[in-house]
């Protein structure tokens, strides 16, 4: 059972990624369709297509990611972004407000589930530096971004 959980967790940003794009062109595949695309996308360590679009590198001018900055996300964060969150249900989030920056970014964005993401606008807790899965800490935790030492 948990290694069926393992596998489905891995899977459904995936078919997520999958099924969008096919709805938008009006396909109406079944699920199981669209699931068996990312079992293969899965298996050969692939991203799913996104029509070419260097999203590394692209700088979105609006509060959430575009579509193709999505699907990268997806495939390189399927779940939340916390350390030992079983979470794959996300809200993208800016480490830095959008107010202030006025973009979007893939290397400034991480996946968070509802409740960390509620954590860290009502009570002020925070990844760590860092990319990737990583703690999330409460504003009085010596980890906590706001707490480090500021570059001159």
């Amino acid at each position: 059972m948990a290694d069926g959980s393992k596998v489905m967790r891995a899977l459904r940003p995936i078919i997520d990624t999958v099924f969008r794009p096919a709805r938008h062109d009006g396909r109406r595949d079944d699920h199981e369709t669209y699931a068996f695309d990312a079992l293969v996308a899965l298996a050969e360590r692939r991203k799913p297509e996104t029509e070419g679009v260097d999203v590394l590198h692209v700088t979105h001018l609006g509060r959430g990611p575009s579509a193709a900055q999505r699907v990268a996300l997806s495939w390189s964060s399927p779940g939340c972004t916390v350390a030992g969150c079983p979470r794959t249900r996300v809200e993208i989030d800016h480490r830095e407000p959008f107010s202030e920056t006025g973009h979007t970014r893939l290397d400034e964005c991480d996946p968070l589930c509802a409740f960390h993401h509620r954590l860290k606008h009502r009570d002020g807790w925070a990844l760590v530096a860092g990319s990737g899965e990583r703690a999330f800490v409460p504003p009085d935790d010596p980890r906590h971004p706001k707490n480090r030492p500021k570059r001159e």
